[in-house]
């Protein structure tokens, strides 16, 4: 076989609680670039915890670094989801930062 590789990329995948909501993130990491676009959905409640754990994906969008766009759509709206907002707002500016500094 002669096969060369031309380019590596890796999908990283993560979650976090944020006033007991899951949110799952992803994203492609290729070395010595920034991801092109961050992905996230929200799950109402968390696995074990007080509030109930549906599963159901009720927020989904995405982060561009490059624009610095911001895309969300909301199928639930509930009170506190502006908050919500921003910690995943932040924490796509924290990926940026990490994989910046690991160069």
């Amino acid at each position: 076989m002669n096969l060369e590789i031309t380019s590596t990329s890796i999908t990283v995948q993560a979650r976090e609680i944020v006033n007991d909501n899951t949110v799952n993130y992803a994203w492609n990491f290729i070395e010595g670039q920034l991801p092109q676009v961050i992905n996230f959905n929200v799950q109402r409640g968390v696995s074990g915890g007080d509030n109930p754990f549906t599963g159901n994906n009720v927020i989904s969008g995405a982060y561009y670094p490059d624009t610095g766009k911001y895309d969300v759509n909301n199928n639930y709206f509930t009170e506190g989801d502006f908050t919500l907002y921003q910690s995943i707002l932040t924490t796509c500016k924290g990926i940026v930062t990490d994989v910046q500094n690991r160069g």
